[in-house]
Formats: C-alpha cells, sequence, structure tokens
C-alpha cells in the first residue's frame, strides 16, 4: 500500500497469516474465533529495530507475547509509553506482559483471568492496579470502563455510548439486492 512502510515485517517460509471469524450479535457485541501458526508465532531473538526513538508510544497486544515482551520491554527503556491491550489469553502471558507495561488497558475476560471472576469490573481494575504503578483501566463492552485513577485513589468510570447496530458485518442478513436479483 502507498505510504505505508513494510520493511520491519517479518516474512517466514512456510508459515500462514493468522486470521479470524468475527461473530457480531444483534447488541453489537462480538467474538473473535482467531488461527494462529505456531510457525510464525515463535519468539523473536530481538525486533526488527532497536531504535524505537521515532515513535511516540508503542502499543503490544497478547497474540505474540515474546514480540510484545521486546517491544513494551524496549519502549519503557526509552521512556516511551509502553501500552498493553491485554485481551484474553492464557493467564501466563497475561502475568509476563502485565509487569512490563506503562499503561494496561485490559477487557473484562483478561482482568478476570487475572484477579478471579467473582470480582466485578471495578473491582477488578482496582486490584490490578494494586499489583503496579501503570496506568490500568478495564473495558466492559456495552457496560463502559473503569479506569484507577492515581490522584483520587479509586476507580472511575465511563459509560460506553449508546447506539443502534445497524450493520453487523452482514452477520445474519441477506442483502435485499442480491435477494431480489436470484
Amino acid at each position: 500500500a502507498e505510504g505505508v512502510d513494510c520493511s520491519f515485517v517479518r516474512r517466514i517460509t512456510g508459515a500462514r497469516s493468522a486470521l479470524s471469524a468475527i461473530l457480531v450479535d444483534t447488541h453489537g457485541e462480538r467474538i473473535i474465533v482467531p488461527f494462529y501458526d505456531k510457525l510464525a508465532q515463535a519468539d523473536p531473538e530481538a525486533l526488527p529495530s532497536q531504535d524505537l526513538t521515532a515513535f511516540d508510544a508503542v502499543l503490544a497486544d497478547v497474540r505474540w507475547p515474546g514480540a510484545a515482551a521486546l517491544a513494551l520491554a524496549a519502549a519503557r527503556a526509552i521512556d516511551r509509553p509502553a501500552i498493553l491491550d491485554a485481551d484474553t489469553a492464557p493467564r501466563d502471558v497475561l502475568e509476563r506482559l502485565f509487569p512490563l507495561a506503562s499503561h494496561i488497558v485490559a477487557s473484562e475476560p483478561a482482568a478476570f483471568i487475572l484477579c478471579g471472576e467473582e470480582r466485578g469490573p471495578p473491582e477488578a481494575c482496582e486490584a490490578l492496579a494494586r499489583r503496579t504503578d501503570a496506568f490500568v483501566a478495564v473495558t466492559g463492552g456495552a457496560a463502559g470502563s473503569w479506569w484507577f485513577d492515581r490522584s483520587a485513589g479509586s476507580v472511575r468510570h465511563v459509560a460506553a455510548p449508546r447506539i443502534k447496530a445497524v450493520d453487523t458485518l452482514a452477520a445474519g442478513h441477506r442483502d435485499k439486492r442480491i435477494g431480489a436479483s436470484g
């Protein structure tokens, strides 16, 4: 694509690209069913570039833990925001990446993996914040998001915008033009 720098893309002979099926219900809630080739997920020995000074921040998720750990640690080493998008993953992956981040935005399922499901999102947010000096937030879909306000020493909440799902990637709907022509 024009203007997209692909020089840091890692190519692995014989590996298949990751792909996902994304299912969305009529309320806009979604579930992602991913496929990852283990060959492509092998931990890298190093980042393709150790010079991250050109970047204002680093954002990593849990899908490639070895690369995420390297990127988050490198960002912290040069005092850049190291943002972890913590979603559903094995507990050991979350525990490995959690201390490397300066900012953690955890999905409700990831927060429950780390804190136990007996806690609600606000309690999980506070429990996670007590384990780190990082900014911590927990997202709860339609219920909104919670973050730990360190200056107040408490959890704050912001409501999710209310929307009416109109076209959920055409899931469950048939295009009328196609139906009329068939």
